[in-house]
This record gives structure tokens, sequence and C-alpha cells, in this order.
């Protein structure tokens, strides 16, 4: 029978997240959590842990995550990189209470079909750090107006809006409306805003959301291609056909 202390005791991989953020903070990188699974950290969620860091730090980042690994006798079991600004990291922890995946999904700039959507440095600029719930994880969360911005523009991108990503979204919107409001009208027509207030506000089932309206008018508001970020993605697929580096895959025995 385990003793309190060892009921008490948290998980590989939230020992993982906690000194991952520690060497963050400890490094002075820029840096913020988005997402609704943000609250419940250290604890390893079943999803991405979604991360948004200046573009200096991108490179950076990997090796801290191999470095924490290392520490925690993790396998990292699979990269991928998305796009030229932004990586998934999986690592697999093996632990005597579970074994598990943490997933870090890691980004600077908000890039949609070579379109920028969000810069990395507004996401950042009014981020605030903040103790978790086991009172020893400091980590740091986008202001929840550049919240909503952000994971709005995710969902319709995706298609997808789950319950807690739906709470999630009228948390940040009943904190800050006014400026939630502004986002909206920033990014959708006039038709749509409605829409988007009416899911936010669990009005709407995530199965009668008119996604493809809603990304079409999102898709004619937000500005066009950038001819750099097309060069750049260009020449990153051509790296990875040539040398497949951007994705890897360990079998875990």
């Amino acid at each position: 029978m385990k003793t309190v202390a060892e009921q008490a005791k948290p998980s590989k991989g939230a020992q993982f997240l906690s000194a991952f953020f520690a060497e963050l903070n400890a490094s002075h990188i820029p840096y913020c959590v988005v997402g609704s699974n943000a609250d419940a950290l250290p604890e390893v969620p079943e999803n991405d842990i979604d991360i948004v860091c200046d573009q200096a730090s991108f490179h950076e980042m990997s090796f801290i995550i191999e470095s924490i690994s290392r520490k925690f006798d993790g396998v990292p079991a699979q990269l991928v990189r998305y796009k030229h600004c932004s990586f998934r990291y999986d690592v697999w922890l093996t632990d005597v209470k579970v074994s598990q995946y943490v997933r870090l999904d890691i980004t600077t700039d908000f890039i949609w079909r070579a379109r920028l959507l969000m810069r990395a440095d507004k996401i950042l600029s009014s981020r605030k750090k903040c103790i978790q719930a086991d009172n020893k994880t400091l980590l740091y969360k986008a202001h929840p107006a550049h919240e909503f911005e952000y994971y709005l523009i995710k969902k319709i991108i995706k298609n997808s809006l789950g319950q807690s990503e739906q709470e999630h979204l009228k948390a940040c919107f009943s904190t800050f409306p006014d400026e939630c409001k502004e986002i909206i009208g920033q990014y959708f027509e006039e038709k749509q805003k409605s829409i988007i207030e009416s899911f936010v506000f669990n009005e709407c089932n995530n199965k009668n959301i008119p996604w493809s309206a809603l990304e079409k008018s999102l898709y004619r508001k937000i500005p066009g291609r950038n001819s750099s970020i097309l060069v750049r993605e260009f020449w990153r697929l051509v790296m990875r056909i040539a040398q497949p580096v951007g994705f890897t895959t360990t079998i875990l025995g």
C-alpha cells in the first residue's frame, strides 16, 4: 500500500514540465502557454501543450526540451516541423505510476496559408507570470484578449471546438468583452459576428457551427500571402525532402 507521501508525489510528466518551465524562466526565454489546458499544468494533458516563443529563441527551445528529456530518461518519440516557424516535440516518459507522452507544440508567428495572422511579439507583449495549482510551477500565460484572438482563429482553422475549449473562449471573452468584440470585428464580416458570439456562449452545437463560412470570412479579412513566408516554406520543404530531419520517429520498445 502506498504511503501518503508516495500518493502526493507528482508524476514524472508533471516533474518534467515543472523542470521545463523552470529552465525557460532561468534562460530568460520570452514565451507563454496558450490554450484551454494551461491552468491544469504541470499535470500532463491528453492533447498538445501550445507554447508561443519569440523567433530568436525558436531553435533553442528544442535543445532545452532534449536536455530536460535526458534528465528524466525521456525518449524523444517524434519531432515534426510543421512550418518554418513551428514544430511539435513528443517525449515518452515511463513512470511507476503511469507512462505517458508529453506533447509540446512550439510556434513563433501565427501563420496560415502563407498569411501572417498574429505576430509572436503581440502575443508575448502582455503575458503574465502565474503560479500553478501545485504552488511550485511558475509559467507565463498570454493576456486573455490575446489568448482569445489566437485560440479563436486556431479553432476555426481546425474546424473543431470541444466543450472545454468553448468554456475557455467564454472565460477570456467575459474577462475582456470589449477587446474580444473588437477582435471578432477585425477578423470576421458582419454576418459572422453573431455566429461567433453565439458559439462562444454555448448557444451553438459544435456540429452546427458553419465552419466553412467562418473560414471564408476569415480568409477575406486577413492580409494577403507574404512572399518571404512562401520562400521560407519552399526551402523548408526542399530541405525536408533532401534531408528528412524535420520528421523523426523513435520506435518504442
